[in-house]
């Protein structure tokens, strides 16, 4: 019994000694700290956004057309050479009318438009020509087209008129502002797909047969873009976090539009909201969290 009583006595001492070091720690500010994360904060802005979709095309001419012989014979020789420029009506090559027992004047060809010769499809003479075979293919290089094909999802979505700019692969700093000028009224039933024609000035010169990029606006919009790093994504949801007076808030959303490494994004998010673009995927629902300087409060939102 002396034991048992012997026993409590010094427990009760332990846990008296242990409450005294608790709170000598809590006043002299040593206790546990709750963790802190540094973060990047960007003030939530709506902007105006472009819905744009790009497409792969050829340069073209317009016109450009491809010229025949109205006769059937034996090529002579060219009068021009690629990428010499040709009046309308101005001769291109002859041909030999290549008749057994009669002999003729070389048969002239003739271009039907104005243009640059792009290419010339006869170099050997004596070569058999007949109407099915080009001559010679003259393009119109002071107005050009783009004749694009397009699948059935975004045919859909394309309108005569829409706005569109056009700029060579190798370089996109250089473009052509001009609009959709015609869109197939049907999907054709063997490829599934469809196509839209633009036609522009050649303002800038551009080289006829140049690969070049497509840019179609098919909306214009107001929303919250963000740098695509700012976006979580869960086994089930995906979410961002909010600066809430210091402490990570997570906000469930839905992504839309992406352009240029930054998405749309959609959820119970209002203007003037502090999105956590950097250090998020450490974070947990009500981290605490400090920019940089210490003061998520005054911290700037940045749109790249």
């Amino acid at each position: 019994m002396k034991k048992i009583i012997f026993f409590c006595c010094l427990l009760i001492l332990f846990l008296i000694i242990i409450y005294n070091i608790y709170q000598k720690v809590q006043k002299s500010g040593k206790g546990m700290r709750e963790t802190e994360f540094a973060v990047g904060i960007q003030i939530l802005k709506k902007e105006p956004v472009d819905i744009a979709y790009e497409f792969n095309g050829i340069l073209e001419g317009d016109p450009q057309v491809k010229v025949y012989s109205d006769i059937t014979g034996k090529f002579i020789n060219n009068a021009v050479s690629q990428g010499d420029f040709v009046k309308k009506g101005g001769i291109i090559a002859y041909i030999d009318r290549d008749l057994i027992g009669q002999k003729f004047q070389p048969a002239i060809i003739k271009s039907p438009i104005h243009g640059m010769v792009k290419r010339l499809y006869f170099i050997d003479r004596g070569a058999a020509v007949n109407t099915s075979l080009p001559i010679a293919e003259i393009a119109n290089t002071d107005n050009i087209k783009v004749v694009v094909n397009v699948g059935q999802e975004y045919l859909s979505k394309i309108r005569k008129g829409m706005p569109v700019q056009i700029s060579p692969k190798f370089n996109r700093s250089i473009s052509i502002q001009s609009s959709i000028s015609s869109v197939t009224p049907f999907i054709d039933s063997d490829t599934l797909t469809g196509s839209f024609e633009v036609k522009a000035p050649n303002k800038r010169k551009i080289n006829i047969g140049t690969s070049i990029i497509v840019r179609v606006v098919t909306e214009k919009i107001n929303t919250f873009m963000v740098p695509q790093g700012a976006v979580n994504m869960g086994m089930n949801d995906v979410y961002v976090f909010l600066n809430d007076n210091g402490h990570a808030r997570k906000v469930a959303i839905t992504q839309g539009y992406i352009s240029n490494e930054r998405v749309e994004i959609k959820g119970s998010l209002k203007e003037g909201d502090q999105l956590i673009t950097e250090g998020s995927f450490k974070l947990s629902h009500g981290s605490k969290v400090s920019t940089v300087s210490g003061n998520p409060v005054k911290a700037e939102g940045k749109t790249k």
